[in-house]
Order: structure tokens, then C-alpha cells, then sequence
């Protein structure tokens, strides 16, 4: 589960904003109920490391955690694992299960910040380490120095595949997949009015989208879902909630498997891959 929505009000279709500390916690403890282990969580996502911690130190129930160092000056050894101390004293944690650097351009520019994140696995403070991308071109530029994650968190969705190319070749080094963005941030949901500025370019494939739901009898969300888990590539889902029900609804979605080959075939035609459309950044 993603937790961004417990931190800061987040999301393009979200009209509830921020949860409380209550809610916070009902979602959490929802989460914990349905069989969820995994949060998703970083420094830039406002209050959402410390909602985590202290639902874990008053409940006592545990999640594997995957943060992420934040853009900062500071890039070297002794701030890097500064920057994870912080996360784990907020967290209430001792070890994490992944740490990513969460913008590529600190790679880029500071390529050394990658080691440091190696010295943290090997002195046992994370589990894994990785990267947090939104090109193709990111990743390739990784395989091309031969660095190789543990972990690579992408977009991927039924209107953004641009990195379907890539997948086999990380699956084959072993490096685990967590997929995000999976509703597009909830454009998909929102009415065609709403789809305004450079989202426009997805009109389209969303009418479309909403007309197989209507035909198939699945809803928006379940056909977003059923695409993501249909490819064998992707090790993780990476979901944003901003309330209990809506957790659930997606809990229940994830029963269902999309075993039509037409309706799948269908599906594939809706991609947009126009970097504009599908990068959040471009839409405003």
C-alpha cells in the first residue's frame, strides 16, 4: 500500500484529502487485516513516516517498509545514512526493507550516492536498495553501467506501458518490480471535464476504457488492476488509498483475474505512452 495520501493531500481524483490521525489508523489497521505486508512510504511524503511509526508502536502490528532518500544537498556517505536514520527514528523501526533514491536526477548528478546506498544493505540497516524512475531511459542508463537494484519502482498502468520493453530484461536479473501509478494518480476515474491540460491526450483511451467496463461488466478499477497483475513481470503493486472503503474495494478487486484474451487484447490498445500525458509533472 502506498502511503503518500497519509502525509500529504495527494492525488488528481482526490477529494478527501488529507486522512486524520484516526482514519490514518482505521486504514492501516484495514490494511494489516486484509493481508497487506508491504507500505510504501518516503521523507517527501509529508507526515506519512511518522502516521507509520507511531501505528506501529501503538498497535504493535509490523509492515516491511520501503522508503526512499529524499533530494537533498547532502549526498554523501554520512548523509545518506543520516537521511535513513531520520526515516527509521520516525518509523519506529530498526531496518527497512527497501530504500530507494527517490529522484533520478541525484543519480545523475551524484552518481557516488549509489554506493552509499550499498554500504547501508551491507551493514544491514535495509534489506534492499534501488531506484525510483519514470523513463525507460533511466533504467537502461543503470543496465548500461552495469549497476543492477534490487528493487525498481515504475509507472505502469493500461495507459502508460512504456516500460513493457524493459521488464523481461529485469526480471531476468532478478530485480523485483513494484508498478505504480496504476490508476494514472485516479485520472482515470475522474469525468472527461476534469481531463484537462496535457491529460486531454487520454481522453480517448479513458471513454474507452469506461465503454469495456460498461461491456464487460468489470468496473474501471477492476479493469486496471486485472491488466497490471496480468503481467507475470511485475512483483509488486503499489496502491494509494485515502479511506478504508476504498482500500477494501481495491483488497476485492485483486481477486479477480483478467482470463479474457480479447477483452485483454482490447485493453492493450488503450496505452498513450506520451511522456506529456502520462508523467503527473507535465500536467501542470
Amino acid at each position: 500500500m502506498g502511503t503518500v495520501q497519509l502525509g500529504i493531500p495527494y492525488g488528481i481524483a482526490n477529494q478527501r484529502g488529507q486522512p486524520d490521525s484516526g482514519s490514518a489508523f482505521s486504514i492501516l489497521d484495514a490494511a494489516h487485516a486484509c493481508g497487506i505486508t508491504m507500505l510504501d512510504t518516503s521523507r517527501a511524503y509529508g507526515t506519512s513516516e511518522e502516521v507509520i511509526g507511531a501505528f506501529s508502536e501503538k498497535t504493535g502490528k509490523a509492515f516491511d517498509i520501503v522508503s526512499k532518500f529524499p533530494n537533498q544537498p547532502n549526498v554523501s556517505g554520512d548523509g545518506v545514512a543520516g537521511a535513513l536514520g531520520q526515516s527509521l527514528k520516525r518509523l519506529r523501526a530498526k531496518s527497512l526493507y527497501g530504500y530507494l533514491i527517490h529522484d533520478f536526477k541525484t543519480y545523475r548528478e551524484h552518481p557516488e550516492v549509489w554506493d552509499s546506498l550499498v554500504v547501508l544493505k551491507n551493514n544491514g540497516m535495509v534489506k534492499k536498495v534501488g531506484f525510483s524512475v519514470y523513463y525507460p531511459q533511466e533504467i537502461q542508463l543503470l543496465l548500461d553501467r552495469n549497476i543492477c537494484p534490487d528493487i525498481i519502482q515504475l509507472p505502469y498502468s493500461v495507459l502508460d506501458t512504456r516500460f513493457e520493453q524493459i521488464m523481461p530484461e529485469l526480471r531476468r536479473r532478478s530485480i523485483e518490480i513494484h508498478a505504480r501509478s496504476v490508476f494514472l494518480q485516479g485520472a482515470v476515474f475522474l469525468p472527461v471535464d476534469k481531463l484537462t491540460g496535457a491529460l486531454q491526450g487520454a481522453v480517448g483511451s479513458i471513454s474507452r476504457l469506461r465503454d469495456l467496463s460498461m461491456s464487460a461488466g468489470f468496473s474501471v478499477l477492476d479493469l486496471c488492476l486485472m491488466f497490471v497483475v496480468a503481467n507475470e513481470s511485475v512483483d509488486r503493486i503499489v496502491i494509494g488509498v485515502d479511506s478504508e472503503v476504498h482500500l477494501r474495494q481495491n483488497v476485492k478487486a485483486f481477486g479477480k483475474l483478467l482470463e479474457d484474451s480479447r477483452l485483454f487484447s482490447e485493453l492493450k490498445q488503450l496505452a498513450v505512452n506520451i511522456e506529456k500525458v502520462v508523467v503527473p509533472c507535465f500536467w501542470t
